[in-house]
């Protein structure tokens, strides 16, 4: 049976959006979506198919992927379920772009599609496998400035921010932190940590990280027109 998402739910989703990333989303799909198994956040542009190269692994599972994405993409009655109960809570939505690009390093694209306004509020990631698909709604800060090799930037609010990748288990996601900072009290005063995977570092070598991904090329982005989903999968 299909699961709709309650109001409640989705106006809980448009104030994460506007101000923080510390809860999880629900699924566009019928399974549930856990919290990230990271810390932090507690919870949680592009490239197209012409520009992927067949993965050396499984050329078949790949096939049954790009098959089973633009089929979701031309017709995804789920995402429109959930775009109807963000409608009732009067923040209109719309998928305007969406991106292939291999999230979870398997060679193996996952489905990105932005869901805006005037603004981006969330993501859909639809990932793929052995004839199942799952699908993950994200909120702007947990998933933003996506880059080409999969990574993206998250904020958990002031002082509380980093960079990550995800990683699928079936129906689950988890988010990898790759670096991320954290604040804390030190006596009176407010103190800043660092960190590079879970190794403390100094601010001097987090900026350096820091710099390295925002000089990643950014995920290249199609627009949601039926012209694009037939021309990218072409």
């Amino acid at each position: 049976m299909r699961k709709i998402i309650p109001l409640i739910a989705v106006l809980a989703l448009l104030a994460l959006a506007g101000c923080g990333k510390n809860a999880a989303a629900p699924t566009a799909m019928d399974t549930p979506s856990p919290a990230p198994a990271s810390d932090p956040p507690s919870v949680p542009s592009d490239a197209g198919v012409s520009s992927t190269p067949a993965p050396s692994a499984s050329t078949s599972a790949y096939d049954e992927a790009m098959k089973a994405y633009e089929s979701i993409l031309e017709r995804n009655d789920r995402l429109e379920d959930f775009l109807a109960e963000t409608a009732k809570s009067g923040k209109i939505l719309t998928p305007s772009r969406f991106a292939l690009l291999d999230l979870n390093g398997d060679e193996i694209p996952e489905a990105v599609i932005e869901l805006t306004d005037d603004y981006p509020y969330f993501y859909e990631v639809l990932y793929y496998e052995d004839g199942n698909m799952y699908g993950h709604i994200l909120p702007l800060r947990q998933f933003n400035d996506l880059k080409e090799d999969g990574t993206f930037s998250w904020s958990a609010g002031a002082g509380n921010s980093g960079y990550g990748s995800l990683r699928f288990y079936a129906s689950e996601y988890v988010v990898e932190n790759l670096a991320y900072t954290e604040t804390g009290m030190n006596g009176e005063n407010v103190a800043m940590s660092y960190f590079i995977g879970d190794e403390s570092v100094t601010q001097e070598r987090y900026d350096a990280f820091v710099a390295e991904q925002d000089d990643k090329p950014a995920a290249q982005w199609h627009s949601y027109t039926q012209e694009d989903i037939e021309e990218v999968f072409s």
